[in-house]
């Protein structure tokens, strides 16, 4: 991961997965590529309700970076910063 901050310029509805427990959304950032925007809130199927796991974004990139180390394939990442701004411009992303 390099040290430019990235920021969200468009979400493409139309692609993003329809599964996964975190409704990802695919998102082009201010660097113009696309990205695979997951949320921390998650949703399972046994569950009435999301519950916030907020070490997910940490364990993606520590395996990430494990797996790089060992030369074992793996997609790339990125942080996405999500000000108000942009809340504010794509409510459904709250």
């Amino acid at each position: 991961m390099d040290g430019e901050e990235l920021y969200i310029d468009m979400i493409h509805e139309e692609e993003s997965p329809k599964q996964g427990c975190s409704k990802p959304v695919t998102v082009t950032a201010s660097n113009g590529k696309q990205y695979i925007l997951k949320n921390n809130m998650v949703k399972y199927p046994d569950k009435d309700s999301a519950t916030d796991q907020d070490a997910e974004f940490f364990q993606e990139a520590l395996v990430s970076e494990i797996a790089t180390k060992l030369d074992v394939p793996t997609p790339n990442y990125v942080a996405i910063t999500i000000d108000s701004e942009t809340l504010a411009s794509f409510p459904n992303l709250r």
